[in-house]
């Protein structure tokens, strides 16, 4: 089993009785496995915060994480939202994405 996995395993007891876990990691599979809320941090700064769904499409978290070369911005608005973008992933890039 992979830590990631026991990671994930080890959380669903403590979420189940209402606890709050401070996660900080880089890999957006897990993050987004195990989190109903991210903070987006960029440079020590933050970014963006939402659901995983509001950060998978967030416009400002998808150039800084990507590269505004992997994003076509079919909309949005001034929020950050990059609601109908596309996403390109190049071979290398975030697990599970």
């Amino acid at each position: 089993m992979t830590r990631g996995r026991d990671f994930k395993n080890s959380c669903w007891p403590l979420k189940e009785k209402g606890m709050t876990i401070l996660l900080i990691e880089h890999n957006m599979k897990l993050v987004m496995d195990v989190a109903d809320e991210i903070v987006v941090l960029d440079f020590g700064r933050k970014l963006a915060e939402g659901n995983c769904d509001e950060i998978s499409c967030n416009r400002k978290v998808i150039e800084a994480y990507l590269g505004s070369d992997y994003v076509n911005i079919a909309g949005g608005n001034h929020s950050g939202d990059a609601s109908g973008a596309t996403i390109s992933m190049p071979p290398t890039g975030i697990s599970g994405y």
